[in-house]
């Protein structure tokens, strides 16, 4: 490629060697981008479902205990991140996550 021109060929095995060095960064970037989002995607679906049972007083602990059972038993649907990623969308987003979970506050709902 660089026939006789030994200082074009080594001009170019430096810049591919730097070229090679900034992806590796930028792969390491990716990655560490990748694990952030996974545990935002995580912490955020856990706020949305998020209930505090020892809330109120004896009759509000006791129905959040059992709408906790019904969604234990499947009668009730959690917040997935798919519906949360829509909920960002929609212009009823607080309203459609405390559609599946009426004890989430609001201004957890709207955030």
């Amino acid at each position: 490629f660089f026939d006789g021109d030994a200082e074009a060929a080594k001009e170019f095995t430096a810049a591919k060697d730097k070229v090679a060095e900034v992806v590796e960064k930028l792969l390491a970037v990716r990655a560490s981008d990748s694990m952030a989002v996974g545990s935002a995607i995580a912490l955020i679906t856990c706020s949305a479902n998020y209930i505090d049972l020892g809330a109120g007083g004896y009759s509000q602990r006791k129905e959040r205990s059992e709408f906790v059972l019904r969604r234990t038993a499947g009668q009730a649907a959690e917040a997935w991140p798919e519906f949360l990623f829509g909920a960002v969308l929609s212009t009823q987003g607080a309203s459609d996550i405390q559609g599946l979970n009426p004890y989430v506050p609001r201004d957890r709902a709207e955030t």
